[in-house]
């Protein structure tokens, strides 16, 4: 049983992306789809190349033996952290196209 958990996390990562993939496109106008699409694109490429030298580095930073500070989960707390703008410029974005 626990050999199909990656399987069943796999297909719901991408079912989310796709999801969150066509709320980008159902609001930017039809003209600027393509070059919507080649901006998400690169930044893909970008993220799958530069996200694990990042987190391995903060990894190895935080896990050495002559690290500050014991920490294994930083990748985790790295990833929040660069999380949060994004949601933040997200939510103000929402809340001025809701906004009467």
């Amino acid at each position: 049983m626990p050999k199909r958990l990656p399987f069943a996390f796999i297909i719901i990562t991408v079912a989310l992306d796709a999801m969150g993939i066509g709320l980008i496109f159902a609001v930017a106008p039809d003209v600027s789809q393509v070059a919507l699409q080649g901006v998400l694109s690169a930044l893909m490429a970008l993220t799958m190349v530069g996200a694990p030298i990042l987190f391995t580095a903060t990894f190895r930073l935080f896990t050495a033996e002559t690290a500050p500070l014991n920490l294994p989960d930083a990748p985790f707390a790295l990833s929040v952290l660069i999380l949060l703008p994004a949601l933040a410029v997200f939510a103000l974005a929402r809340s001025e196209r809701v906004a009467p």
